[in-house]
């Protein structure tokens, strides 16, 4: 008889992993949240989701949801095939963006809601950070992308700006909110990664000195197609 053992050291890590995953996907929703709340317009892809649930008999949880799919299924017709971390990521962000919704208020003033488009965009940065550094895959947008790179041997920077100009002309299309907030989206969201990957170490770094057992460093290169080779502090148990 086979006896299995379990290296606890192994699962300690793969767990911290996929909490780091989790965290970081509902950072991204809450920050999409913000965004629509700030009434500002908000990112071109959650404009096409919000015009979406206006159109269909669905809300705009189920609306992202459906979109999800389409990427998915996208990204694997193309080669790249859907891992369980591609699932948990837009399930995460589409349950956790439909549950919030209606919690988060309409921001009062235009004051307050350049305020929330700030906080959504640094937020944006540190939850992509958080979820890229843990390694349990990538969502479907990012599959489909990598994907059609993958295929063409262009530069995944050069199709994400190609298919944020295609969501622009489909969320006008489907009634989404746009306005000056999506401009501000398209021409910031870049710079707030890089810089949620740069601060991501500190806060590692923050993190490593809470907990009683002693904990290693390593550094992580991703990928092009995810960060463009940024390195990213992850934790790893010794």
């Amino acid at each position: 008889m086979r006896v299995q053992v379990w290296d606890r050291r192994r699962v300690v890590v793969r767990g911290s992993a996929w909490c780091s995953f989790t965290v970081g996907r509902l950072g991204l929703a809450v920050a999409a949240v913000l965004m629509v709340k700030s009434t500002l317009g908000l990112g071109a892809w959650d404009a096409v989701v919000i015009g979406s649930s206006g159109r269909l008999p669905v809300g705009a949880g189920a609306a992202s949801a459906l979109l999800a799919v389409v990427f998915v299924l996208a990204a694997w017709a193309l080669g790249i095939r859907p891992t369980v971390g591609t699932i948990t990521a837009s399930g995460i962000f589409s349950a956790a963006f439909g549950a919030l919704l209606p919690l988060i208020p309409l921001a009062p003033t235009p004051i307050a809601g350049a305020g929330y488009y700030l906080a959504a965009l640094a937020l944006c940065g540190l939850a992509t950070a958080c979820y890229l550094s843990a390694e349990c895959g990538r969502s479907a947008y990012d599959a489909f992308v990598t994907a059609l790179a993958r295929r063409t041997r262009q530069s995944p920077t050069h199709w994400r700006a190609g298919l944020e100009l295609a969501a622009c002309g489909t969320a006008w299309a489907v009634g989404g909110p746009m306005g000056i907030g999506t401009v501000i989206c398209t021409l910031a969201i870049a710079p707030s990664i890089a810089w949620g990957l740069r601060v991501w170490p500190r806060c590692t770094r923050l993190l490593a000195s809470v907990p009683r057992r002693r904990l290693g460093r390593r550094l992580v290169h991703l990928r092009k197609a995810d960060a463009e080779s940024i390195p990213i502090l992850v934790m790893t148990a010794r």
